[in-house]
């Protein structure tokens, strides 16, 4: 990347400041992704979020396989509340690092939060990936479990027609992680079960 490109930029983020564009012209010469991250966290310290939000973009641009960045960009749309931008975030997060099970779980909520019962097809695309997260750990992800009720009860209860009916195996695999997850709230924090029950997700494993 053309050193002069970066500081060109950087002079549009902060024309009134020689000092920091000295710093910055520096700081990108050791380390130039570290130099426009910075660039990032300045603008969000000052709770600019629109700016920060347009410097991260430029960044992934250029350094377009960096999960973190993709991570940081995702919670900056959620503070903008623009959901699905932030959803696009946490699924290239997910190509990067698919090994990465928080990045399936934070994609898995996404999409969950997308649906609505005209697009119910992503609460089943949640269920994909709450269901490899629950391969990868055996079954012990209480979050995977909880989010993967939660869809398959929003398809049940808000699908019309065949939309709405599980299949053999979405109803095996709710029934299953309904115990399971009654089970851990009684082992793990009882006090808790009560309000689990009155969420109504258990029944979508009956």
């Amino acid at each position: 990347i053309p050193v002069s490109y970066v500081f060109f930029r950087q002079q549009q983020h902060e024309p009134s400041a020689p000092v920091l564009t000295s710093f910055f012209f520096l700081f990108f010469l050791v380390s130039p992704q570290g130099a426009w991250k910075r660039l990032c966290c300045v603008a969000k310290g000052r709770g600019d979020e629109e700016k920060a939000v347009k410097t991260l973009k430029e960044y992934l641009d250029v350094f377009c396989t960096d999960a973190e960045a993709w991570e940081e960009l995702a919670s900056l749309y959620l503070s903008l509340s623009m959901q699905k931008q932030a959803s696009f975030c946490y699924e290239e997060c997910v190509l990067i690092q698919p090994q990465n099970l928080s990045y399936h779980l934070k994609y898995a909520d996404s999409l969950y939060s997308l649906s609505t019962p005209s697009t119910l097809h992503l609460a089943r695309q949640a269920v994909g990936y709450y269901s490899v997260v629950l391969d990868l750990t055996n079954g012990s992800s209480v979050h995977a479990k909880y989010g993967l009720l939660c869809c398959l009860d929003a398809i049940r209860s808000q699908g019309r027609g065949s939309s709405s009916r599980l299949t053999e195996d979405e109803q095996k695999l709710a029934a299953k992680c309904a115990r399971e997850l009654e089970a851990d709230y009684q082992e793990k924090c009882p006090a808790l079960l009560a309000h689990l029950r009155a969420t109504g997700i258990l029944s979508s494993g009956t």
